[in-house]
């Protein structure tokens, strides 16, 4: 590497930044899948502090970190803090009682740059995965790079002492092979991390240090004198931008990410990067398009676009009750959030950074951002504390009828929940549970995942009632079929649960096992080739059993829906052919086995048109597809009388 290396503005790498955010932003408020934009957000900063980094250690001889983090503060954190500040105001104001809590508690990781952390531990909570997304949610991105920005730092001192201890080797070898071994550790731990399922992988830091050192590699072979000829240069970086303009549309799912997947928003920006440094810029060169004044102008944005777009968002489905977002409601969010990103960029470059940041000593910088960032963490944790408080009084407090009733439904699920007896999707471990009669000299099992689950209440008051004991064998997203890709819904760990399970069925058959008996997945409702395969060995041992159908599904959250729509709660309803088929599919087949009772109880769901989020004085559902436990045991009656004797 030459003794000084001068880094030279790239305006390309801010034509990149502009459609990274707007593919995230189109993404977000159309599709709903991942675009690929935070990946390459991802690359470039490992590209750019890469550059600085080596930087202070050709030009010092030492690396700076006060001069490196009060710069980045200056320039990261007024936007930050800003969207934080408004964001937790609106929530107060604007969020429903039951997500005020929660959602102040993730300013708080957010402020502290662990909003990741934060969203993988509730990520493997399954009752979660239907709640709607923070309006903070976006932090997580913020959050990993603000990680990197401290182990980027670390894995260079390392170098430096490497290099210190052992002599007479170049800096540049030694930091590339620790970037190298860090991008190989973490993308081999990303991919066994999504092969296994693993529901934190996303927002895992560890899953993503890779894509950083993708940008860091690169770095170094630029610093290191690697020029690209034109004749490659062009027609990659026009491949590069294919590859991210078609991310989303070809890997969106984000089950898929960060593993393999992750490697082609990652390829494309790699590609546009290389392409942009080129022996001699060519008029053909994807540098040119992205290095256009328009998207330059768009990336001096980006940062405050892909901050303010989400809160805009998540406020706008809470109020309106709706989830999915129509043509002109969606440009009209877009518009809104590129007008607010603009003027606060222009606000604070000139105002806070500018005059008073600019000016200010690294040391200052450091301590004033600091003692902000603890403020209002601190500030989100207490008054989110007092807000647990209050939504306990109104829970509580018959006055409030409405809002209590609302507030007690989101949190009206079944006891197994809360007592451990249902198992997480990542464990095949059976939990078994007795509850019913539990001196009951007969045994009826309750088998299958969340949607058999939510019928607890009734089946438990059933067991009571007929002096049976009640054992239940529940695991989250697995369906009771011994055909793997029938479960893979919960992945490999559903199959080998419901293998263990067989085996203790079979050591100690019960009398009665009560499952489901369709599945309304939203792709039409049907009943598995492998539930009916499984009812046959059940009859073998002798063992009968009840199928209950499964239930219509939302679109969007029910209670908020009921929330929105005080004053019309009628308005909240989902359309039955939507999740049910016109006839139970359980009774069309002709090899049901005859120890099969099937039990239909949808018609007290819904009626011949549209399921409704209330029956009387009852919140039907708690969530997008679970039946509120106090509804559930109100069809006890209607169940039992269909029970076998």
């Amino acid at each position: 590497m030459p003794d000084t290396f001068r880094r030279k503005y790239r305006p390309e790498i801010e034509g990149l930044r502009a459609i990274a955010a707007f593919l995230v932003v189109i993404f977000h408020v159309f599709i709903g899948k991942v675009s690929g934009g935070v990946d390459v957000f991802f690359v470039v900063a490992g590209f750019l502090i890469t550059l600085i980094l080596v930087d202070q250690v050709i030009k010092y001889g030492r690396l700076e970190p006060g001069r490196y983090f009060s710069r980045l503060a200056a320039r990261l954190l007024p936007m930050s803090i800003l969207v934080l500040v408004v964001v937790s105001a609106a929530i107060l104001l604007l969020a429903p009682l039951w997500y005020q809590p929660p959602w102040l508690r993730q300013v708080g990781w957010s402020a502290f740059y662990l909003e990741n952390w934060s969203l993988a531990g509730e990520s493997v909570e399954y009752l979660n995965k239907a709640a709607p997304a923070s309006p903070v949610q976006q932090f997580w991105a913020l959050s990993i790079q603000g990680q990197f920005y401290v182990i980027w730092i670390l894995l260079f001192a390392c170098a430096l002492l490497i290099v210190r201890l052992l002599r007479r080797v170049s800096f540049t070898r030694v930091i590339a092979w620790v970037l190298g071994v860090a991008f190989v550790a973490s993308l081999a731990y990303s991919v066994q991390m999504e092969r296994d399922g693993s529901l934190n992988a996303y927002f895992h830091t560890g899953t993503r240090v890779w894509e950083f050192a993708a940008g860091g590699l690169l770095a170094l072979a630029i610093m290191n004198g690697r020029r690209f000829a034109n004749a490659f240069a062009v027609p990659a970086g026009w491949v590069g931008l294919v590859l991210l303009l078609t991310c989303g549309i070809a890997m969106g799912a984000p089950s898929n990410f960060p593993g393999w997947a992750a490697l082609w928003p990652v390829a494309g920006a790699v590609l546009i990067l290389m392409s942009g440094d080129a022996r001699r810029e060519s008029k053909l060169s994807v540098a040119r398009l992205l290095g256009s004044k328009a998207l330059v102008w768009a990336g001096a944005f980006s940062y405050a676009l892909y901050l303010w777009h989400w809160p805009i968002l998540v406020f706008y489905r809470i109020r309106t009750g709706t989830y999915a977002i129509t043509a002109v409601p969606g440009i009209l969010i877009i518009v809104s959030a590129c007008v607010l990103a603009y003027v606060t960029t222009r606000l604070l470059d000139k105002g806070v950074r500018k005059r008073v940041l600019d000016a200010w000593s690294a040391r200052r910088t450091l301590i004033t951002s600091g003692i902000c960032l603890v403020v209002l963490a601190t500030l989100a944790f207490g008054v989110g504390w007092s807000r647990s408080n209050v939504l306990s009084e109104v829970v509580g407090d018959p006055r409030s009828a409405y809002v209590s009733n609302l507030a007690s439904a989101r949190e009206d699920y079944p006891i197994v929940y809360r007592n451990g007896c249902v198992q997480e999707i990542s464990n095949s471990e059976v939990v078994l549970c007795t509850s019913g009669d539990t001196s009951g000299q007969k045994t009826m099992m309750l088998i299958g995942g969340s949607h058999t689950a939510h019928w607890f209440p009734a089946i438990d008051q059933i067991a009571k009632e007929r002096g049976w004991k009640l054992v239940t064998a529940l695991k989250d997203a697995c369906r009771f079929t011994m055909v793997e890709d029938e479960s893979a819904i919960g992945g490999p760990s559903c199959h080998d649960w419901n293998l263990s399970l067989m085996d203790l069925v079979e050591q100690n058959p019960p009398e009665l096992v009560v499952t489901t008996s369709t599945v309304s997945d939203g792709g039409g409702e049907f009943t598995p080739d492998g539930y009916v395969d499984q009812w046959k060995n059940l009859e073998a041992l002798g063992v009968g059993v009840v199928g209950i159908r499964d239930t219509p599904r939302w679109m969007r959250d029910p209670v908020d829906c009921l929330w929105a729509h005080s004053d019309e709660m009628s308005a909240c309803f989902v359309e039955r052919e939507k999740s049910l088929a016109d006839f139970d599919p359980a009774a069309q087949r002709t090899d049901i086995p005859a120890n099969v009772t099937l039990i239909d109880v949808d018609h007290l769901i819904c009626d011949d048109r549209i399921c409704p989020a209330t029956k009387g004085d009852l919140v039907v559902y708690w969530d997008l597809s679970h039946l509120s436990a106090t509804f559930a045991k109100s069809l006890a009656g209607a169940i039992g009388e269909r029970f076998p004797s």
